[in-house]
């Protein structure tokens, strides 16, 4: 099996602790939204989920471009900002419909991986997450994304 887009269920939910880790980063009394989507490869034990939002400090009710993630992988946890920045954007003579920027990578749990292999992980998850994941599943067949790494040192 490989990774998709998925809605979360409720054995998802109590599997992993989902509702607890949302209300974490989110002022929500009531925990996940009725649907809410993630990324998740079940045999790799492995997926992504959006998290948290960042306001926009010069817009009531509007939130940054930039979003918290929570990356799993077999036990291990991460907090992952990512940032798209623009669209359409040519790199390295390659058209991508979507760039994303990758952040910070600060672990929840201890941790095995290294920033490069987590890196290699998000670009492929991204990669099937696409324009919106689940509930923008259209992806047309040439749609490019890509991962550039913003982390310092």
């Amino acid at each position: 099996m490989a990774f998709e887009n998925a809605i979360i269920t409720k054995e998802d939910d109590e599997k992993y602790g989902l509702t607890k880790m949302f209300l974490k980063y989110n002022r929500h009394d009531r925990g996940l939204p009725d649907r809410w989507y993630w990324v998740i490869d079940r045999e790799r034990d492995c997926w992504l989920m959006e998290s948290g939002f960042f306001p926009d400090p010069e817009l009531d009710h509007a939130y940054l471009s930039k979003s918290l993630w929570v990356l799993y992988y077999k036990g291990e946890m991460f907090e992952i900002i990512l940032d798209t920045e623009l669209y359409n954007k040519i790199i390295d003579q390659i058209s991508y419909d979507k760039v994303w920027l990758l952040l910070d990578v600060r672990p929840i749990t201890y941790s095995r991986l290294t920033n490069k292999e987590i890196f290699i992980l998000l670009k492929e998850i991204l990669d099937v997450y696409g324009l919106g994941g689940a509930w923008r599943q259209a992806k047309s067949p040439n749609y490019k994304v890509t991962l550039i790494n913003k982390l310092k040192g």
